[in-house]
């Protein structure tokens, strides 16, 4: 059986006088060595009243009352999926998998929040107390996880960059016409990406944060909840210069760093709090500062973005199980064929039109996007058919919805800061392009929520 980890948890133990701010420690073995049977006498009063008292579709709240207690005892919470003995070792080896941290010697109240668990699960919930020797386990108390929210719309997550913000907006009727926007305060947003899993409501974020990625979730109107600073294999992993483009599949998300000869970051996506680990960095296979990537759906190939003045477009072969960009394979220019960008600054999947597969290429500088396609599944070459130029003038970034048929495009503008538009089924060209009502600063990235493509 192996148990449920379970992240950092803050014991929140509001005593009588007043209330004191304990933050639980994650990892740690529980002591497996035979115990003195008067323990529980012992430590009669370091756990009382051991309940649930709120359950989310990822996260359980635990509480307990405790104390006067004679020392600080420590305190240990755990979750798993399937029953076990309540002992100091719960039935088994808990190492890295345990939530710890300290009571104080008052009468106080504790709250921790077990998160990151899977939604509609039933779990079973311990905590023992320790005092060198001597514990006092309690539980099982049950608790089910309540099911993942499904969005009661569809919205399109816009990042705004100098706005500081993050704007749900629900996308109305069947001409994606922009509605009513909730924001979300986020520090200086630049690219995100909706996770494509049933499990979860996630969606990382990167931008002006400590380690240049936020992880949030999101509810049923789209809003992003409970952002945070992800850390990278623990907190040791740096990115070598700001997060810039990011994309993702259902395990795996891919950073473009815009350090000085470009970077692009791996990094699993690991339960239960969605932190992100085995990162490695590819760099040295760019000549510039990379600044976006995607996927083609349909090829086995990662597509990345060059920054600058006559800035490429680079093909990485991938493991197509993984996502993961293949070692020993070198990255190479992605044939971007008679019309080159000449500053690009985002690429984007299409999906397949008209039998090919199609790329969004946005190019600042000449004011438009560029449609590249797919030429050879094998090789990953991009190929550019005549006609293949919209004019589009401070482009920013584009998303297409997930039908594949209206494409939102971002502008370097306060004003008509996001235009909507149709996708032509025949040559991927967009038309009846149409300015929408969303206050924005400088808009950059793009996504959409319930993520469906």
């Amino acid at each position: 059986m192996s148990p449920i980890r379970i992240p950092v948890v803050l014991a929140v133990l509001a005593a009588l006088a007043k209330s004191t701010l304990v933050e639980a420690r994650p990892g740690g073995s529980i002591p497996s060595a035979p115990l003195a049977e008067t323990s529980e006498d012992r430590l009669l009063l370091s756990v009382r009243q051991f309940g649930v008292v709120n359950t989310t579709s990822t996260s359980v709240t635990l509480q307990f009352s405790t104390g006067p207690n004679l020392v600080e005892y420590d305190f240990v919470n755990a979750c798993y999926d399937v029953e076990v003995p309540c002992t100091p070792s719960f039935g088994g080896n808990v190492t890295g998998s345990s939530v710890n941290g300290t009571l104080p010697k008052q009468l106080s109240v504790v709250s921790a929040v077990i998160d990151g668990l899977t939604s509609n699960t039933t779990y079973y919930c311990y905590v023992a107390t320790f005092a060198k020797k001597f514990y006092k386990c309690n539980g099982p108390v049950v608790a089910t996880t309540t099911v993942t929210p499904v969005p009661d719309s569809q919205y399109l997550l816009i990042a705004d960059e100098d706005g500081n913000k993050v704007e749900a907006c629900e996308i109305t009727g069947p001409l994606g016409t922009l509605g009513d926007c909730t924001d979300t305060t986020l520090t200086a947003p630049g690219f995100l990406t909706v996770v494509p899993t049933t499990s979860q409501s996630l969606v990382y974020v990167t931008g002006g944060t400590t380690t240049g990625v936020s992880r949030c979730s999101y509810n049923s109107q789209g809003s992003l909840l409970g952002c945070t600073d992800a850390t990278l294999n623990g907190g040791v992993f740096s990115l070598s210069g700001p997060a810039q483009g990011v994309t993702s599949t259902d395990s795996l998300v891919t950073i473009a760093v815009s350090a000085s000869n470009g970077e692009i970051v791996q990094c699993d996506i690991t339960a239960p709090n969605n932190d992100l680990t085995g990162c490695l960095a590819l760099s040295g296979a760019f000549a510039r500062p990379t600044i976006d990537v995607a996927y083609a759906r349909t090829s086995d190939f990662l597509y990345v973005v060059e920054e600058g003045a006559s800035g490429g477009i680079v093909k990485c072969a991938i493991d197509p199980t993984t996502g993961r960009i293949n070692a020993g394979t070198p990255c190479t220019n992605a044939g971007t064929g008679s019309l080159p960008p000449s500053f690009p600054n985002s690429i984007t999947y299409a999906g397949v039109i008209n039998g090919d597969t199609v790329f969004y290429i946005t190019d600042q500088q000449s004011g438009g996007i560029i449609i590249k396609g797919v030429e050879n599944s094998q090789t990953g070459d991009l190929t550019l058919s005549p006609g293949s130029f919209i004019a589009f003038p401070a482009v920013q970034s584009i998303a297409v919805d997930p039908s594949g048929t209206i494409a939102y495009v971002t502008k370097a503008t306060t004003t008509g800061a996001v235009s909507k538009c149709e996708i032509n089924q025949s040559n991927a060209l967009l038309e009846n392009c149409v300015d929408q009502s969303v206050s924005l600063v400088q808009p950059v990235g793009m996504g959409f929520i319930p993520y469906t493509n």
